[in-house]
């Protein structure tokens, strides 16, 4: 088992990645199952990036192409194309309030 450690951009989360090798008894079953797991892990990259780069050009198209011009162009709903040209929301949580104890 190896353990590895990703720092990100400093707006990103730190993440730890566990390396797992699992064994079954059976070569051909640990094989194929830890190259599935590769696969899906890799397309889990990939859709984070699909998602990612789908996200800036929705926010680069934003007021040059209608909606619905947009959703054709990206491959993904009007619905979608609106949720995604919206800006994320920024942190507007206030700190909470002193709990002082004096009398």
């Amino acid at each position: 088992m190896s353990i590895g450690w990703a720092q990100q951009d400093s707006n990103a989360e730190a993440s730890v990645e566990l390396d797992i090798e699992y064994r079954t008894g059976d070569p051909n079953l640990d094989s194929r199952s830890s190259q599935l797991r590769a696969r899906r892990k890799e397309i889990e990259r990939n859709a984070a990036e699909v998602a990612s780069e789908t996200r800036e050009l929705a926010g680069q198209l934003a007021g040059q192409l209608p909606v619905s011009d947009t959703a054709i162009l990206l491959g993904v709903s009007k619905g979608r194309v609106t949720q995604l040209q919206v800006p994320p929301p920024r942190n507007t949580r206030k700190p909470p309030a002193a709990t002082g104890t004096s009398r």
